[in-house]
């Protein structure tokens, strides 16, 4: 007899509190406050009074740089984020009534912390070094990678593939400096004072020959010759017309 008395005061108590617990329980719009089911507010708005037995919930929007993003109970909205330059970040999408700001990395750099699509810290993409060129470009989420030029090739860290050294010869160019993996052959070319000097020391070389020809240190060379071959050689190494203004340009 007692224990039937006490298993029905188990199933009298177990159904009195599944009541209490239906009754207590508000549905999915609604939020409880005070032990009353209130209706929540819509997204971009909040809770300004709430509800009574006989009023409905009083809701008003959100104020600029505020936003709710989902039906609350809540009094005041949530703060939008801020992208800040400092973190290495911009704005990709302003913050609404119903959303909060985006914030990605700013140009040249990478993000190193994310929350739910959102950026919230960013770092600058490694700078490759002069001899290094750019392996691999960054991204918004991945950094730069970096390599080392081979020789003959050089690069100041700014490129994507190494440049080969200039060849001098094939461009008419005198090397001054041998290249490096971080800089190119230093050369120089002939300026036109450079060329007028040139031509002057070959004139002054020419005029030389012709009087060395005209009186020849050893004329033992030429005595067996005949004055008709004597006049041709003669007349052979006379200077050219086009030549005879260098030589009359050479200084005595």
């Amino acid at each position: 007899m007692v224990f039937r008395l006490e298993h029905t005061f188990i199933i009298a108590a177990t159904f009195l509190l599944n009541i209490e617990l239906c009754f207590c329980a508000c549905a999915r719009a609604e939020y409880e406050i005070n032990g009353e089911c209130c209706p929540m507010c819509a997204p971009g708005s909040r809770v300004y009074r709430h509800c009574t037995e006989f009023v409905s919930t009083t809701c008003v929007p959100c104020v600029d740089s505020t936003f709710t993003s989902e039906p609350n109970g809540l009094l005041n909205c949530r703060s939008c984020a801020v992208c800040d330059p400092e973190q290495g970040l911009r704005v990709k999408t302003a913050c609404t009534r119903t959303s909060d700001t985006v914030c990605e990395p700013l140009e040249g750099f990478y993000c190193t912390n994310d929350d739910q699509g959102s950026c919230t810290q960013a770092v600058e993409h490694t700078k490759c070094s002069p001899g290094q060129y750019i392996k691999q470009k960054g991204t918004a989420h991945k950094d730069a990678e970096c390599a080392g030029c081979k020789n003959g090739t050089y690069s100041d860290g700014s490129l994507e593939i190494c440049k080969q050294h200039t060849q001098c010869e094939d461009l008419g160019l005198t090397e001054i400096k041998p290249g490096t993996t971080m800089s190119d052959v230093h050369s120089r070319s002939f300026s036109n004072l450079d060329k007028r000097l040139a031509d002057v020391q070959l004139g002054q070389k020419q005029v030389q020959t012709w009087e060395n020809l005209k009186h020849p240190p050893h004329r033992q060379h030429f005595c067996n010759k005949t004055a008709l071959e004597w006049s041709l050689l003669m007349s052979s190494l006379s200077p050219r017309t086009e030549d005879q203004d260098i030589f009359t340009s050479v200084p005595g």
